[in-house]
């Protein structure tokens, strides 16, 4: 082994894991990007592109309860690992299914505790939008766009 003061080579496997670590990290911040996008999104097709302040608070409710519910029921059903260059049909009802089941967990959630008079059709907007951005990244990285 070399002295201190040069150079030591590195161990392969913690290069290794050093680059799986950022590749689950660059995936969960992409992912709960897109779970933020498409709370905005569904609230701006809602409203025809032009949000009305009395929903600014409804908004940040939704876009706290869909994110935290959606990290949870992703990482659970083990979204966040596999090579999404390999993504098959399987995998997309896989994401349908947690996506599905997301919506709906965030959908009691709102109702129970959410601010009164919360449009219904917000909780079908995310679940169509948000399948659509998460379909829609992992064919891109399956594309290789």
């Amino acid at each position: 082994m070399r002295e201190s003061g040069d150079q030591t080579m590195r161990n392969p496997t913690e290069s290794i894991d050093r680059t799986r670590l950022m590749r689950r990290a660059l995936v969960w911040a992409a992912q709960i990007g897109l779970f933020a996008l498409s709370a905005g999104a569904a609230f701006l097709v809602r409203f025809d592109f032009s949000l009305p302040v009395a929903y600014l608070r409804a908004l940040g409710f939704a876009l706290l309860i869909w994110v935290a519910v959606k990290v949870v029921v992703f990482r659970v059903a083990k979204l966040d690992r596999g090579l999404w260059r390999y993504v098959s049909a399987v995998d997309l009802v896989r994401l349908a299914i947690a996506n599905l089941a997301a919506s709906a967990v965030a959908c009691v959630l709102i109702l129970l505790f959410g601010p009164a008079g919360f449009p219904r059709s917000l909780y079908l907007l995310d679940l169509m939008i948000c399948f659509l951005l998460t379909r829609g990244l992992r064919l891109a990285v399956r594309l290789g766009l």
